[in-house]
């Protein structure tokens, strides 16, 4: 089975593509700055990497941007946990900089979660063993909120990477927090088109089942779809790669799981793992 991707407005996709990969030279140039330089990074090599799939899925530039988005993610949660002082900081390419710890925008629960996501998906994991050790109380403090449900699935995610025998309950309890009545931050659309399939995958996981976790993948990238379609997000390059599912896919796919449909939302060459060939 094929999911394609939904109609965007590509008609000057290549002069977009030339300004987010000069943006993302840019960007990495000026990490040294401050903290909160991460997440513009994370954000420009995320939208870099949008448009690189749409023209090239097969591209080791594709896993350079995403690669560079997960340590950037993971950097910036980790600086916001660690004591008062300076630190040494990689972000996935270029020189180590020395950044000052503490909390900012970007120090947020969604940028764990996509920092989480994109390291099993470039196989760079020892970023996640880093965040599975971040307190959520310590995501909580910056000024960038999320939904209750968002810090429970960072939590049944911790427990899923540490194989704590506590993480089928806390996979149910952050589904039970996706309750439209429970929303009041983020957008009810949101909730059940994007974090109920990535949590039900996340329970699909841990059941060891590739014909449930297929049938769970169809409907995550089925919503997916449906959630970017819509007018006012469809040019979103956020939504042109499905990162959730794709780390979901990744971990899937090291365990041996068959995977069995396609998307353009979730390219082969990451989860496959083609770019360390």
């Amino acid at each position: 089975m094929n999911i394609s991707r939904h109609n965007a407005d590509l008609d000057d996709i290549q002069s977009d593509y030339d300004y987010y990969a000069s943006l993302l030279e840019k960007s990495i140039k000026n990490i040294h700055k401050a903290p909160a330089n991460l997440g513009t990074l994370a954000r420009n090599a995320r939208s870099y990497a949008g448009y690189q799939c749409i023209l090239d899925p097969n591209s080791i530039q594709l896993w350079r941007a995403l690669r560079i988005a997960a340590y950037s993610l993971t950097s910036v949660c980790e600086l916001a946990s660690l004591p008062e002082g300076n630190y040494e900081v990689f972000a996935g390419e270029g020189e180590p900089v020395m950044l000052p710890a503490g909390v900012n925008s970007y120090s947020s629960g969604i940028s764990w979660l996509h920092g989480f996501y994109l390291g099993v998906a470039c196989r760079e994991t020892h970023l996640n063993d880093n965040l599975a050790e971040i307190p959520v109380a310590i995501l909580k403090q910056s000024s960038t909120r999320s939904d209750e449900y968002l810090y429970l699935q960072i939590e049944a995610l911790q427990s899923f990477w540490k194989g704590a025998a506590d993480t089928p309950q806390r996979v149910i309890e952050a589904m039970k927090a996706t309750d439209p009545e429970l929303i009041k931050v983020g957008t009810v659309d949101y909730a059940l088109n994007i974090a109920v399939r990535e949590i039900d995958l996340l329970f699909r996981l841990l059941e060891n089942d590739s014909v449930a976790f297929n049938e769970s993948l169809i409907k995550a990238l089925e919503r997916h779809k449906k959630h970017w379609s819509e007018k006012n997000l469809k040019n979103d390059t956020n939504g042109f790669i499905a990162i959730g599912i794709l780390g979901l896919v990744s971990i899937a796919y090291e365990r041996g799981m068959t995977i069995e449909v396609e998307s353009d939302y979730i390219p082969k060459y990451i989860f496959q793992g083609d770019f360390l060939k």
